[in-house]
C-alpha cells in the first residue's frame, strides 16, 4: 500500500501549481506581449498569483476557469472585476446561481460586444 505523507502532498500540490503559473507565463508572453514585455518577469508572476487569488474569490476553482479569469484581467485591466470602467463584470462574476463556466463566457461575451476583446487566433470578438 502507498503512503503518502503531508510534506510529499504539499510538494506535489506546490509542483502543480509552479507548473501552472509557468504555463500561464508561457501563454500571457504570446498573446500579450507588449504587457508582459513591460511588467517583467517578478510583476508577472505577481498578476498571475493575484489572478488566481482572485478568481478563487469568485468560486472559480479548475485550472481553465482560472487561466480564463487571468485572461480576461489582461483583456479589461488587472481589477476589472472592481473597476468602474467595468461596472459590468461584477454583478455577472456575483451571480450566485450561475456556474464559473457560464459566468466566465458571459464575461467574455458581454466583453467582446464592447469591442474589448479579440482572440488572436481567429479575430472574433465572442
Amino acid at each position: 500500500m502507498l503512503i503518502i505523507r503531508k510534506e510529499q502532498m504539499t510538494m506535489l500540490q506546490e509542483r502543480e501549481l509552479q507548473g501552472f503559473v509557468e504555463c500561464m507565463k508561457d501563454y500571457l508572453e504570446k498573446n500579450f506581449p507588449d504587457q508582459t514585455e513591460s511588467l517583467g518577469e517578478d510583476m508577472l508572476h505577481k498578476e498571475i498569483y493575484h489572478g488566481m487569488e482572485t478568481a478563487e474569490q469568485y468560486r472559480m476553482a479548475s485550472e481553465r476557469e482560472v487561466a480564463r479569469y487571468i485572461e480576461l484581467m489582461f483583456y479589461l485591466g488587472r481589477d476589472f472585476d472592481t473597476s468602474p470602467k467595468t461596472p459590468w463584470a461584477a454583478p455577472i462574476l456575483k451571480d450566485p446561481f450561475s456556474s464559473a463556466a457560464n459566468r466566465l463566457r458571459r464575461l467574455s461575451r458581454e466583453a467582446g460586444k464592447r469591442g474589448l476583446v479579440t482572440y488572436p487566433e481567429t479575430g472574433d470578438r465572442r
